[in-house]
């Protein structure tokens, strides 16, 4: 358990809570983070993939509480080079026997990455791990995510295919001030309600470029997105 801590500059993720079924095997389940800061970390794309500032990677029964976590994928750590690709908070499983759920993420401010602020992802759907088992009941409420960076993606990003089931997000801010990408906020094949349940969040895009999108490239409207 991880109580007023601060993480930075690392070239993978600030804080893990991992799933490792290999030797040695680690499980992180029924962890949590309170008051904590992650700044600059996620900073080396790696051949499969890419670490956010926060990862929950396989495990399960995860609080992150009242946590800052800011500038994922900035920075040049000697010797690495700039990730492109990472977000303040990812949660997700690249193990095909390790699903993720019972994930709380409550009243905790994401700003400025290198892509998306906050992804929740199946993990069926990761880079190499096609046969992850996937991520299901996850809380994300009262948190405020500002894409306030120049790059790829918006400032909320909810995807994936396979098993991924009810995802709770409410009471939240999305804001963006900065970027071409034409999306503050994608759900990918989970924007239904047997899969997620999503209300009362505040959306901001000063370019008025598109809330809402089903794809990663085409706004939908309010009205298409309700229904």
């Amino acid at each position: 358990h991880f109580v007023s801590c601060t993480s930075e500059f690392n070239k993978m993720a600030g804080f893990d809570f991992l799933v490792y079924t290999e030797n040695p095997y680690t499980d992180c389940s029924y962890s949590s983070m309170t008051y904590c800061t992650s700044y600059r970390n996620g900073q080396t794309r790696r051949p499969t993939g890419y670490d956010p500032g926060i990862y929950c990677d396989g495990a399960h029964d995860v609080l992150v509480y009242g946590c800052v976590s800011y500038e994922a994928g900035s920075g040049t750590g000697t010797g690495n080079t700039q990730s492109q690709e990472s977000k303040c908070l990812m949660v997700t499983t690249e193990h095909a026997s390790r699903p993720v759920y019972n994930v709380h993420i409550v009243n905790n401010l994401f700003y400025n990455s290198s892509s998306y602020t906050v992804e929740i992802k199946n993990g069926g759907d990761y880079p190499n791990y096609n046969n992850a088992a996937g991520t299901t009941g996850v809380t994300f409420v009262n948190n405020t995510c500002i894409r306030g960076s120049v790059g790829y993606g918006g400032a909320f990003r909810i995807s994936g295919t396979g098993t991924s089931t009810r995802a709770i997000i409410k009471n939240n801010i999305f804001y963006r001030t900065a970027g071409s990408s034409p999306l503050l906020m994608w759900c990918g094949d989970m924007n239904d309600t047997t899969k997620c349940d999503i209300d009362y969040n505040c959306y901001y895009d000063p370019n008025k470029s598109g809330i809402f999108s089903t794809t990663d490239s085409s706004p939908i409207s309010l009205a298409t997105w309700v229904t």
